[in-house]
């Protein structure tokens, strides 16, 4: 099965109306979009739970565990964005990470990746066939 790389609609979808306008206010005032950063720490945090169980051999993460990192995702958003919201969205965090001790531990089954390569595949550089003989020489 293939693993779902996290992304803003992910987190976006999953916001509400306040905490969406308070984000795009954030981002429109030239100050750094803080949610790639978040969407890559949360996944790396999260792959660590699942590599407990599973070869992490895929980008992504299983669809078993993407409804938890979302809410991480979000909890981390909301505590850089909207502290007000942060409170509110930490017992659905907590929970997930409740959730991702059992996948660690094995209590929920993850699905395998379909092979996808995460890492990129180092360069690879092959000794050039040499058909040159001293006879195709000119010069001296």
């Amino acid at each position: 099965m293939s693993w779902t790389v996290l992304t803003a609609d992910h987190v976006l979808g999953e916001l509400n109306n306040a905490e969406v306008e308070k984000y795009r206010g954030l981002v429109t005032d030239t100050q750094t979009d803080p949610l790639p950063g978040i969407l890559s720490n949360t996944t790396n945090y999260v792959r660590g739970f699942v590599g407990k169980q599973v070869p992490l051999d895929a980008a992504g993460l299983p669809p078993e565990v993407v409804n938890p990192a979302v809410d991480i995702a979000i909890y981390r958003l909301c505590k850089r964005v909207q502290t007000d919201s942060a409170a509110q969205r930490k017992p659905a965090a907590d929970d997930a990470e409740e959730f991702l001790k059992g996948v660690a531990k094995g209590d929920t089954v993850v699905s395998p990746s379909d092979g996808t390569v995460v890492t990129p595949q180092k360069p690879s550089v092959e000794e050039p066939d040499n058909k040159f003989q001293p006879e195709d020489q000119d010069g001296v």
